[in-house]
This record gives structure tokens, sequence and C-alpha cells, in this order.
């Protein structure tokens, strides 16, 4: 049985947590949903001085996303495609090299890392190991010209794209399979 069924947004909240205990960070900030709920998010978080150091790294789930029940069975509930946005503030005059020696390195590859594994270790996903979940991963230095319009802040950022994962069924009970 699937009662109640995995849902996506809390339990990437739920790797986004586990991430951020593993690498021991002050702040990943994790949101989903749309761009524009994001930007509003940033923007207002920006007017409150107590709230603009919580802003960054954030790990954003974009939304929308679609969960595919084609081949259900008793273990696999369905697969979705995600887009994970790993996002970090920068300076407009940093250089490639800059960037991945004060970004890159040091805040977003980790969490990439430790975000591959932990969806590996995620019940509500399906895997066979951290390095066979099927996905593309692109660094987006300075992230476009418009995302000052966008996030209202210079940004640094990777987009990890994941393709077919399973989703696990959320087993409730015993099969009834047994002679009582």
């Amino acid at each position: 049985m699937n009662a109640p069924e995995y849902i996506i947004v809390d339990e990437v909240g739920t790797i986004a947590t586990s991430v951020k205990t593993e690498l021991t960070l002050p702040v990943l900030n994790y949101q989903y949903g749309y761009v524009d709920e994001l930007n509003e998010m940033l923007t207002q978080w920006a007017k409150d001085p107590a709230s603009v150091s919580l802003k960054f790294p954030i790990l954003w789930l974009e939304q929308p996303f679609t969960v595919v029940r084609t081949k259900p069975g008793e273990t696999i509930y369905g697969t979705v495609d995600i887009r994970l946005f790993i996002i970090m503030q920068t300076d407009q005059n940093y250089k490639a090299a800059q960037r991945v020696t004060l970004v890159y390195k040091p805040i977003i590859w980790p969490i990439y890392r430790s975000l591959m594994k932990q969806i590996d270790l995620s019940l509500a996903f399906t895997t066979q190991s951290k390095d066979q979940i099927p996905h593309t991963f692109s660094d987006r230095y300075y992230w476009g010209a418009d995302t000052e319009k966008i996030f209202g802040d210079k940004v640094d950022c990777s987009i990890v794209s994941i393709f077919g994962i399973p989703i696990s069924n959320n087993a409730n009970c015993i099969p009834s399979t047994q002679i009582i």
C-alpha cells in the first residue's frame, strides 16, 4: 500500500536538511515553487536585516514537475523529473577562476555531492547508487544578465536536472500473504 504517498517537495526538504547537517552548514535555504515566488521571498528577506544572512546558499526545487504513473508497481509509485538549483550570492566582478575558487569549490560543489548522496540514501527514491542517478549538472557563472531582475542579487549557481528517478511506494503495512 501507499498511504500516504511520498510528497516530493517534502522529501527534497528532508534531503536538504540532511545536506545541511552533513556539511555542517550554518544556512541552506531550501525553497520550492515558481521563480516569481522565489524572487518575492528573497526580495522580502532583503528588506529585513535579520533575514539577509539566511538567504544563501539556496537549494531551490523548480516547479512545475510531473510525477509519471505509467508503470506503478509493488515497490515503485512512479517516476519524476526534477530540476534543482544550488544558488550562491557572488561578486559581479569575479572572473571564472575566482568563481571556481571562491564559490564553486567551497560551497556549490560540496552541496551537489552531498545532495546526490542524500538522494541515494532517501527512502523516498529508488536508486542503485549516487553515481547511477540519471542527471545532468551544469554550472552557471554569474547566472545570466537577467538574474538581478529575478533575484535582486548577483548569483552563481549549478543546475541539477534529474531524469525519471523512481519514487518508492511508502510501505505502511505488512502484506497479508501469511495465514493467521
